[in-house]
């Protein structure tokens, strides 16, 4: 049987020819599903991770790289399961037609095997914070408004307990989630 995704399906051969870990991920992962019957429809075992900016410090480490699904292609890296967990953009790469959102074509191999590391600027780390910030804030302020009775007293406990990932947070997570609200 097949993986179902908006009508089409990725055929069984297609399925048994991925790697054990990475077919589990596709059953539970409609985006890893779709991308994954994409790139069989452009006949290529290669995804593209988006490159997104600014991105959070783990984000960074694998933006922008071109990853070999089943892990057979020798130019680029096994799809590690992290970047599946992590919900990132994947879209099918074409190694001689399509043109690599991270770097230049002629690049895309040296590029996809740089460094496992937080490549970022300090311009971007700054941006990403800020962003963090304001998503905080308002997350702060829509459980004090939704929750008031499950509120910390203030917006520097509720940071200090979501960065510890309290018990209390989780609680307040579930609850906001129970509701519709992702904080």
């Amino acid at each position: 049987m097949g993986i179902l995704n908006f009508g089409r399906t990725l055929d069984s051969s297609a399925v048994n020819s991925l790697p054990p870990e990475i077919r589990a991920a596709a059953k539970g992962n409609v985006m890893l599903a779709a991308a994954i019957v994409n790139a069989q429809r452009h006949k290529t075992d290669l995804l593209e991770a988006e490159y997104t900016v600014p991105a959070s410090a783990e984000e960074a480490i694998y933006r922008g790289r071109i990853y070999s699904i089943t892990g057979k292609d020798p130019n680029f890296p096994k799809l590690p399961l992290k970047i599946i967990e992590m919900d990132m953009i994947l879209s099918p790469y074409r190694f001689k037609r399509d043109i690599p959102k991270g770097c230049a074509k002629k690049d895309a191999v040296s590029y996809s095997n740089r460094p496992w590391a937080d490549d970022r600027s300090e311009e971007e780390k700054n941006k990403y914070e800020n962003i963090v910030e304001i998503r905080t804030r308002s997350a702060y302020r829509w459980v004090c408004e939704k929750l008031p009775d499950l509120a910390p007293a203030s917006f520097d406990v509720y940071k200090i307990m979501k960065n510890d990932n309290a018990e209390e947070y989780c609680q307040l997570q579930e609850t906001a989630y129970k509701m519709g609200r992702r904080i």
